[in-house]
């Protein structure tokens, strides 16, 4: 009975439930904060842990000591006295009182006010870790592509005649895309693999540029019918070579050679392909030269060249009428001597259609057709659901083809649908990194989307790549003048290569400056020195809220199908147009009043 009265007259019974009370309080508190501040579960159970294994001690420590009117002191030297015992029993009473109630406070806040906002923090650290996990996922995923991601180099023409050149490109081209539609390796498109043509660039260099792990390269020379073909696939870490080959054939096996190189290729990066290997098509010999010829003249990309093109194209049907491939190439030809007037558009958009046609009546799964079809149908019809179908189909055919997804692109943004310009613009820079018109083509998506620092990131890296590009600094410009900074859109605008876009975007930036007499004079010069830009004279006028004018300009590019007209639906230069009465006819007009969904978009459509 002694014992047990000296531990009511040392308070520990109420030590305890102080505690206890206490330690309930700190595990409850710890339970609904801790995670809400980023800590882990673990960090809860060591809360728990540590009251649990301390609650022994303190009972020991409360026996050693004890808490008195003068603070804790140690038994033996305290004057036991029943006011000293009274004392003491009402500071511990008054404490667990305290505890108690800090308990029923925190306990009627985390019902009714931390509870709901609990759950929102719970939902949010679960999406943060589904999207951390996801993003954990891509990186894996982009590193195995990655490891398995090749460029082909233009192999060099040591053929006497410097004219055989077309047929080395070409070689090189057709392994690019043999090696491309291999759904495990990730093959650089052959506008950036190309830009080293000529150039002595050490293969890491390259490697790095383009973001691959392995080049291939090589050398072709050609005498008549008979082909040398030689090629090495290397490391692009190191410059190591896991393979030099040399290939001695004739002309007609040439398709055959096309195939081992690809299948040596695989062998020695240890693919492992899913499905049938893909293979070369055979077809006569000097019509696979005729198209190759086709092919390196249209590239080149001036009304000259087009021309010989075309004829390559035809000489090469005329010996096989049943080449796909070269219809496929003609039409592609044709459209774009017809874009660019180098002949009369509405013929050689009718000869472009014929050719595409014929193409697709004897291969109705080759993806350059489609992507063909496309262009005729956004650029010329404004068919705008029968453009989303042809590039839609071409992706599902060729996802790696660079020229589909840009085209796509386009497209996608024209119609407004901008994340989904956004998302085709970076597949196809990740394919074809140091392709210009693909950065400059993205950086106008993020303007118009009103992302106007990445859009200024992306002009910013196509300067980098061609300090020259025409257009780049004025994009720029727009951009400043956008965020309300004139003077520096005035001078960066000033800065650009092109005339054209020079003339064109100053007299925004002068009207933007209250410059009112320098800035219709600009307009004016503009209008008369460039009668081919009704479009851009739309957005001078939509700029400085003169909407009679602009509506009339637009009305003039619709009649002369301004290709600028595919930016119309998010303009930023168009912005006051958009709340007057006319806006809506003019884009129902152009056939973009309604919005065109994807093939995607509108499966989920139909599961709804």
């Amino acid at each position: 009975m002694n014992f047990l009265q000296d531990l009511k007259d040392r308070n520990i019974p109420r030590v305890a439930v102080a505690y206890l009370v206490t330690s309930w309080l700190l595990i409850q508190i710890s339970e609904t904060t801790f995670e809400y501040i980023g800590l882990s579960r673990s960090a809860v159970t060591a809360v728990i842990v540590t009251v649990a294994v301390g609650f022994l001690p303190f009972l020991v420590f409360a026996w050693l000591f004890e808490l008195t009117p003068d603070g804790w002191k140690r038994e033996k030297d305290i004057q036991r006295s029943v006011a000293v015992v009274k004392a003491s029993q009402r500071k511990l009473d008054v404490g667990i009182i305290i505890v108690l109630l800090t308990g029923l406070s925190y306990f009627v806040v985390d019902k009714f006010v931390m509870d709901p906002r609990r759950d929102v923090v719970m939902v949010e650290a679960a999406v943060k870790t589904a999207v951390k996990s996801a993003v954990e996922r891509v990186e894996k995923q982009q590193q195995e592509v990655s490891d398995h991601s090749l460029a082909v180099l233009p192999f060099v023409n040591m053929s006497s005649d410097p004219e055989q050149e077309y047929f080395s490109d070409g070689l090189s081209e057709e392994l690019l895309n043999l090696l491309a539609r291999i759904p495990e390796l990730r093959v650089a498109a052959r506008t950036s693999s190309f830009s080293f043509k000529g150039e002595k660039v050490e293969i890491p260099v390259v490697a790095e540029r383009l973001n691959v792990s392995y080049v291939l390269e090589g050398s072709v020379r050609k005498s008549g019918d008979q082909v040398r073909i030689t090629a090495q696939l290397v490391r692009g870490k190191d410059g190591y070579h896991l393979l030099s080959e040399t290939y001695d054939r004739t002309l007609s096996d040439i398709f055959a050679v096309q195939d081992e190189i690809a299948a040596a290729v695989v062998e020695s990066l240890k693919l492992k392909i899913l499905g049938e290997s893909p293979h070369s098509r055979v077809v006569d010999p000097d019509a696979y030269a005729l198209f190759l010829q086709g092919r390196y003249f249209n590239d080149r990309r001036d009304p000259e060249n087009w021309n010989k093109s075309a004829e390559a194209y035809r000489q090469a049907l005329e010996i096989d009428p049943a080449y796909a491939e070269a219809w496929a190439g003609l039409s592609i030809t044709l459209a774009q001597q017809a874009s660019w007037g180098a002949i009369d558009r509405d013929e050689g958009m009718i000869q472009a259609r014929e050719a595409v046609h014929r193409a697709l009546a004897l291969d109705p799964n080759l993806p350059e057709a489609h992507t063909s079809l496309g262009w005729i149908r956004m650029v010329y019809d404004w068919d705008w659901h029968g453009a989303d179908e042809s590039y839609q189909t071409a992706i599902r055919l060729a996802p790696a083809n660079v020229t589909a997804l840009s085209a796509a692109g386009v497209l996608a943004f024209t119609l407004g649908r901008l994340n989904e310009a956004v998302d085709l613009g970076l597949r196809a820079i990740s394919l074809d990194p140091l392709r210009q018109a693909g950065h400059a083509n993205l950086g106008l998506v993020l303007l118009h989307a009103g992302r106007l620092d990445e859009a200024t990131a992306r002009y910013e890296h196509l300067l980098q790549l061609n300090p020259e590009y025409p257009g780049a600094h004025m994009r720029l410009g727009q951009i400043l003048l956008l965020q309300g900074r004139p003077q520096e859109a005035l001078d960066m605008i000033r800065k650009d290569s092109d005339s054209w876009w020079q003339d064109y975007a100053v007299t925004l930036a002068l009207y933007s400056l209250g410059q009112q007499t320098e800035a219709d004079l600009a307009a004016a010069s503009f209008i008369k020195t460039h009668p081919d830009g009704p479009f851009q004279a739309a957005e001078i006028y939509a700029w400085r809220g003169e909407n009679d004018q602009a509506f009339d300009w637009l009305e003039q590019a619709h009649t002369a199908r301004d290709s600028g007209l595919h930016e119309v639906l998010n303009d930023p230069f168009l912005a006051n147009l958009r709340e007057d009465a006319r806006w809506q006819p003019f884009l129902d007009k152009l056939g973009l009043g309604l919005p065109v969904t994807t093939e995607a978009e509108a499966e989920a459509e139909a599961v709804n």
